[in-house]
């Protein structure tokens, strides 16, 4: 079975990361797969690389982009392709066009975090809707928000966890070292969050919980690990609290594993997500994590058994719970823990892969049989 994964561009991110390694996972079950992008790829050269994933760019070409579609056709119809993924509602939207025309047997969309889509987008997904086989997600939330927004029926959704490696998150410092690395005294515990500074990620509430764990642990440092439009707005609302001194603003890293090794409790404070790398990255190394409850976080954490979960929006909650963890070396160990078995067992790229592939055979199966021209 030969395979295209489609995204609009290798940016670094959890959804890029991922089809990623779906391409790789794919290829070490012995099926020819390749990664396509619209725009030329900037990062993650290395796992490229490590992995010989073979990234294709299709640029834009034409009024409204219908030299992609059309070279996306031909790339499709040429290289003999029996499944399109699009990690991504945008990127579905092309590729599902060039996959019908090129005959494509198996043609999937996808989507990555709680759909909160308007205006043309929303126009464009209900559009794929009607040409592609299925929408494949990586929580049922998400399948809920789509089934609520765009009418999709709930028979076209698969659900396929995210996977990852905890190796490759495994530092070469020990906490002592990675804190030192980034000039954070050796006595300080540390608070870090991981995620691009976007309003749907609400860091304003990661920066009034720092306020409110300094008030009564004022021997706690915060790592902020990320970039982003709001970065000027955040570092000055830093300082409007008066927290400047204690938290840490990182810009992106591609050393996450020792920001992780200097990390005593990982945390999210989302409004809305999907399956978040953030969190299983860092329980893949047994770090300690409290999340926000946006919808779908119940598929990843049982609060109080993987890790936690504070109201959304509830700064004072998610600083009572940090302070507790804190507090107690056993309970972070021990939840840890628990979060980095369940990681291992259920969240590997290749149980992901795996999943990937089931999905695809049965829809090819079911065109078979019901001789859809796909």
């Amino acid at each position: 079975m030969k395979i295209a994964i489609v995204i609009d561009a290798l940016q670094r991110g959890g959804a890029e990361r991922q089809s990623l390694l779906s391409v790789a996972e794919l290829q070490k079950l012995g099926h020819p797969a390749e990664m396509i992008v619209y725009h030329r790829h900037r990062e993650y050269a290395d796992l490229i690389e490590r992995e010989n994933v073979k990234v294709v760019e299709i640029k834009k070409k034409g009024f409204l982009r219908f030299g992609r579609i059309l070279g996306l056709a031909r790339h499709f119809r040429s290289g003999g392709f029996d499944v399109v993924h699009a990690f991504g509602g945008t990127a579905g939207f092309y590729a599902a066009i060039a996959a019908k025309l090129a005959g494509v047997q198996v043609v999937f969309g996808g989507y990555r975090v709680e759909y909160k889509e308007r205006g043309l987008i929303r126009l464009m997904n209900r559009f794929c809707d009607r040409l592609v086989d299925g929408w494949i997600v990586n929580s049922r939330a998400i399948a809920d928000s789509m089934i609520e927004s765009l009418g999709v029926k709930s028979e076209k959704f698969h659900i396929v966890y995210n996977g990852i490696r905890p190796e490759d998150f495994g530092s070469a410092l020990d906490k002592s070292e990675a804190k030192q690395k980034f000039d954070i005294p050796d006595d300080r515990l540390v608070v870090s969050k991981v995620a691009r500074l976007h309003p749907q990620k609400n860091h304003r509430m990661f920066l009034d919980m720092a306020a409110h764990v300094l008030e009564s642990r004022p021997a706690t440092h915060f790592m902020v690990v990320g970039e982003g439009a709001l970065r000027q707005d955040l570092i000055a609302y830093a300082r409007t609290l008066g927290v400047s001194a204690a938290v840490t603003f990182t810009g992106n890293r591609p050393d996450i594993e020792d920001v992780l090794a200097a990390t005593d409790v990982s945390v999210l404070t989302s409004d809305f997500e999907g399956f978040p790398n953030a969190l299983i990255e860092a329980m893949g190394v047994g770090i300690c994590v409290v999340s926000t409850d946006y919808p779908g976080i119940d598929e990843l954490i049982t609060d109080g058994r993987e890790g936690f979960v504070v109201p959304r929006n509830d700064a004072r909650a998610m600083a009572a719970k940090i302070c507790q963890l804190l507090d107690d070396d056993d309970l972070r160990r021990r939840t840890g823990a628990t979060g980095s078995k369940m990681v291992h067992e259920r969240l590997s790229p290749s149980a992901m892969a795996q999943n990937l592939l089931a999905v695809y055979d049965q829809c090819r199966n079911s065109n078979k049989r019901t001789g859809q021209p796909h």
